[in-house]
């Protein structure tokens, strides 16, 4: 399972280095992603956009699936 996350997580990478800024989505909506691969993908998220604005607004379901955990 770890490997799927692991390629799910470079997928999205690629994307964002490609400019799809929703790339992340399919990580950050899954329930079981381990804290390990949701911490990169908020990273990598955060880097990907230069207007603070639009991270604020990405990280907000972020933030509301962690407090589930």
């Amino acid at each position: 399972m770890t490997e799927q996350y692991k390629q799910d997580y470079e997928d999205a990478k690629a994307a964002i280095d490609a400019g799809d800024a929703t790339a992340c989505d399919k990580l950050l909506t899954d329930t079981e992603l381990p804290r390990y691969y949701r911490i990169k993908t908020l990273v990598l998220l955060a880097s990907a956009s230069k207007q603070w604005r639009q991270k604020e607004v990405q990280q907000f379901p972020c933030n509301i699936s962690i407090q589930i955990y």
